[in-house]
């Protein structure tokens, strides 16, 4: 499964009236994490380093890891996810 699958999988991103993800605000990015993924836990580090779409997309491993404080686990997925729109 591509990325780009993986992430239309757990998102609506499919529907034509979703924005592309990187044009979403850092409130877009937040309710993908919470609503989406399930990962709520991380919706308020995501919010305080304001991390919009055009962040999200640039995020490497090291930045989810260490800044972000994101396992390897759930790294994979918010990785996967991020890939799967482009």
């Amino acid at each position: 499964m591509s990325l780009s699958q993986f992430i239309c999988y757990f998102t609506e991103s499919t529907k034509p009236t979703r924005v592309p993800y990187d044009q979403w605000t850092c409130d877009e990015v937040t309710s993908w994490l919470k609503d989406d993924l399930a990962l709520v836990q991380y919706t308020q580090v995501f919010a305080d380093n304001a991390i919009d779409g055009a962040e999200l997309a640039s995020l490497t491993s090291e930045i989810l890891q260490k800044d972000l404080g994101i396992g390897c686990f759930l790294l994979s997925i918010v990785r996967y996810s991020v890939y799967a729109f482009e």
